[in-house]
């Protein structure tokens, strides 16, 4: 069973929960008395889950293939800005 603490609360104990959590027990964040976030071992979802959970959503799939350049967010000509504002 899991332990219940507002998150008000928590904001003063992290270290002695993140310790808890680390230990196997699970830790619930609620605001209002209402569950928000758990804390667990990251030693139960494992690394390769992460690794899986990584490669389905994709992440740095698209790593040296996207280029911006150094002025995109410079400000725009005037006449530009112009036509933006009509």
């Amino acid at each position: 069973m899991a332990t219940q603490i507002e998150v008000d609360e928590a904001k003063g104990r992290l270290d002695e929960l993140l310790a808890r959590a680390k230990a196997g027990e699970e830790i619930v964040l609620a605001e209002q008395g209402k569950p928000v976030v758990k804390l667990t071992s990251a030693a139960d979802v494992g690394a390769t889950d992460l690794d899986a959970e990584a490669a389905a959503r994709g992440y740095g799939m698209y790593k040296g293939k996207i280029w911006m350049s150094d002025d995109f967010n410079a400000p725009l000509p005037e006449d530009e800005l112009r036509e933006w504002e009509k």
